[in-house]
């Protein structure tokens, strides 16, 4: 599978390999190059048509295979920015559509407007509220589940002893989960789960998705192109059981 970022970089390694790869990129996140520290949203779908013409060109392919929603721009109705989305998928240039980071009510009125095959959200040992409603609901719709910072954003690894360990510029030192005293009570976490794995013979991250709920299987790694599957159930996300989200709309 390879993830490009909107933003990112040209596709030369497809050449040759297009029909053996999976392509997913998202929209969303807007920056100024006059200040990396922006963060944007904008879901428009005029902005939804120009993002999408310029990842094609960036990546030198005709149809991106999965196509998400990086976040939602509550300044936009989300049957706008879906419908917008569906007509790129009509006009063959996305296959699927996905959403990130999205609320069990967000992820209804989208799939009302279009089929969605993945949603991507943060879950881990120590971000389990997919668990709560979103895993239920994906379970009801059919939809796919594409987790993130399944370690913890590294943390779970036990690699970083310290806040000083993280380069001066690296975003995690503004998380409250590695700040302060909050670092410290982690930490007792981590030396727990090191245990396990310990005691099993293995690493901390292998012990991560054993540990997080029993009724999720997921992967976001495709065995298969997704072209051939169903309407609104792309391979490349979809899991073997429950699937899962996160979010509150």
């Amino acid at each position: 599978m390879a993830w490009a970022r909107t933003n990112g970089w040209s596709a030369g390694p497809f050449r040759g390999i297009r029909d053996r790869v999976v392509v997913a990129s998202k929209f969303g996140i807007v920056r100024k190059k006059e200040d990396p520290a922006f963060r944007g949203i904008c879901g428009r779908p005029d902005y939804v048509r120009q993002s999408c013409e310029a990842s094609l060109k960036r990546l030198g392919v005709d149809v991106i295979d999965l196509y998400y929603i990086h976040r939602v721009d509550k300044t936009i109705p989300i049957e706008d920015t879906m419908g917008a989305m569906a007509d790129l998928a009509a006009e063959g240039k996305v296959r699927y559509l996905g959403i990130s980071e999205a609320g069990p009510a967000t992820i209804r009125r989208a799939h009302a407007v279009h089929p969605l095959s993945a949603l991507q959200t943060e879950y881990s040992l120590w971000s389990r509220d997919p668990e709560d409603q979103l895993l239920p609901l994906l379970r009801e719709l059919g939809i796919g589940f594409v987790p993130y910072s399944p370690i913890g954003r590294g943390f779970l690894s036990g690699a970083i002893k310290s806040p000083e360990h993280l380069a001066s510029d690296d975003f995690r030192r503004s998380q409250p989960r590695l700040k302060g005293d909050n670092f410290k009570k982690n930490s007792v976490f981590v030396k727990k789960l090191a245990a396990v794995a310990a005691a099993k013979g293995a690493l901390p991250p292998n012990c991560l998705w054993h540990g997080c709920s029993p009724r999720v299987r997921t992967s976001s790694h495709p065995r298969n192109h997704p072209a051939q599957a169903p309407r609104g159930e792309c391979r490349c996300c979809r899991s073997g059981a429950d699937p899962g989200g996160t979010r509150a709309d």
